[in-house]
């Protein structure tokens, strides 16, 4: 309780530090009537609500969200997909902060937010990819007191994250197969078929065929 402040005199409610994991608040503008009734505003002058019980000037803190999302390449299109995924986000110490998988994504996107996280040096990890992708580098990124999410590139880059957000893509993995002519030259033959097994359980993985010189997998 404040007592002795003035009539009709302006008066800003400053908050200089705000509790870890916080957004500084907005500054509040008041003023007290001749009656007793206080009216609060921004700094434009707008009147805001943050009085209750007609006596008491509120002011709230908002936490600091992280937000990540991960997605991976089908046939060169962009999928938001996060089964089968596990992944951390770890502090400059690389001590674990948090664990995600992929079916605990919250969104349609494939977004995972956290609030209340404290502002500093993180990096995103990918620990286990889906079947047939690969695993992602580790993506360096700074929380700022703020809110805003900067990028650390290679030679220590920055820029800002896109929306906000620590996006993450998985790339399939990939090989070359090349079907030749044991005694000929290392041109591809055609009209041939191969076929990609699990050798443990001898399940087709895929058909490659080899036609007019192109190699077209099943």
């Amino acid at each position: 309780t404040v007592t002795g402040l003035t009539y009709e005199t302006w008066y800003a409610l400053v908050e200089k530090t705000a509790p870890e994991g916080y957004l500084v608040a907005d500054t509040i503008f008041f003023q007290i009537s001749r009656k007793g009734e206080i009216s609060t505003f921004d700094a434009n002058k707008n009147a805001v609500d943050a009085v209750r019980n007609d006596s008491t000037v509120i002011m709230e803190d908002t936490p600091i969200e992280l937000t990540i999302s991960k997605s991976y390449v089908r046939n060169g299109v962009t999928v938001s997909d996060a089964s089968g995924v596990k992944l951390e986000v770890q502090d400059a110490n690389g001590r674990l902060a948090y664990t995600i998988y992929g079916e605990a994504m919250e969104t349609s996107d494939n977004t995972r937010t956290w609030t209340g996280v404290k502002p500093g040096d993180y990096y995103l990890v990918e620990t286990q990819a889906p079947t047939g992708y690969t695993i992602a580098d580790p993506i360096h990124f700074r929380l700022e007191e703020d809110g805003t999410v900067v990028i650390i590139g290679e030679d220590d880059e920055e820029s800002a994250a896109e929306n906000n957000v620590v996006a993450m893509t998985d790339t399939p993995t990939e090989i070359q197969i090349s079907k030749v002519d044991f005694y000929g030259t290392d041109e591809e033959l055609e009209d041939a078929s191969l076929q990609i097994l699990d050798a443990e359980t001898e399940d087709v993985a895929t058909t490659i065929y080899y036609v007019d010189d192109e190699t077209t997998p099943d």
